[in-house]
């Protein structure tokens, strides 16, 4: 089992530019959770980027976002929260500042990106990177990199299902870890929470997409380790959902990945 805190990165809402600010509300209704009006915010912006969205260059944020939002998938559970240029340096990113940075200076390299960060049930626990690159030699080396990171975990097999072809070339990996639950006012009020990992990234084309998501883990801890019976069927199953989610994103961005 694996303890890692969540790495909280400040992310603006490039999509409308606008400041979410509690309001009060009368006591005979119930506030909108802030997730939720952002979320309800970014879909609209992406609703309305899609009516004008060719595979003409240039690409904007997001109209690539457009490409990447989860609508039915995934269980129709998660929303857009925010959308960001990962071409251009982020505020407040580890690393450096910008996108890749801290595996190297291989995001410096994209000609156009977007990070669609994605909540559950108004806790960010996912998000989801388009990469276009005009060198072709730039995808490959995003993919060895991927390649090499993930399997320095040695406890955490790279590609452990069998499943048709994702773009030209997929990898994939999942495992248990407890991250800290964001929802504490202070340190010492955090609690642990346990959810189940999940990482697709996959190249077609010109394009690179990175896929991180987190469910919450369902099954509790078994005597007879991580990997019992229960939990292995739990994790085919949720890597299933994201897998259907990732071939229809890899559908929808074939047109601009292979656009050159």
């Amino acid at each position: 089992m694996k303890k890692v805190p969540i790495l909280l990165i400040t992310i603006s809402l490039l999509l409308s530019g606008c400041q979410f600010a509690e309001t009060s509300v009368p006591a005979t209704e119930t506030p909108i959770p802030i997730g939720t009006r952002i979320a309800d915010a970014v879909s609209a912006t992406l609703q309305a980027e899609e009516e004008s969205f060719s595979p003409a260059f240039p690409y904007t944020p997001a109209q690539l976002a457009v490409l990447l939002e989860p609508g039915s998938d995934l269980d129709g559970r998660w929303v857009p929260s925010s959308v960001t240029d990962i071409t251009q340096p982020i505020p407040g990113y580890a690393c450096g500042g910008y996108y890749g940075s801290c595996w190297g200076d291989w995001g410096r390299k994209l000609q156009y990106g977007t990070t669609l960060l994605l909540l559950l049930d108004d806790d960010r626990l996912g998000e989801i990177d388009f990469i276009y690159y005009e060198d072709l030699a730039n995808v490959e080396n995003a993919y060895q990199l991927f390649l090499s990171k993930w399997s320095s975990w040695e406890d955490v097999p790279v590609n452990p299902y069998q499943r048709d072809l994702l773009g030209e070339k997929w990898l994939h990996r999942l495992y248990y870890v407890e991250i800290e639950d964001q929802d504490a006012s202070t340190p010492e009020q955090a609690q642990w929470v346990e959810v189940l990992s999940m990482n697709i990234a996959f190249a077609r084309c010109h394009g690179f997409v990175v896929i991180e998501l987190a469910f919450p883990a369902q099954t509790p801890l078994s005597s007879r380790g991580d990997y019992s019976p229960e939990r292995l069927e739990e994790m085919e199953t949720l890597f299933d959902l994201a897998y259907q989610y990732a071939r229809s994103v890899d559908e929808r961005i074939t047109p601009y990945a292979c656009n050159p």
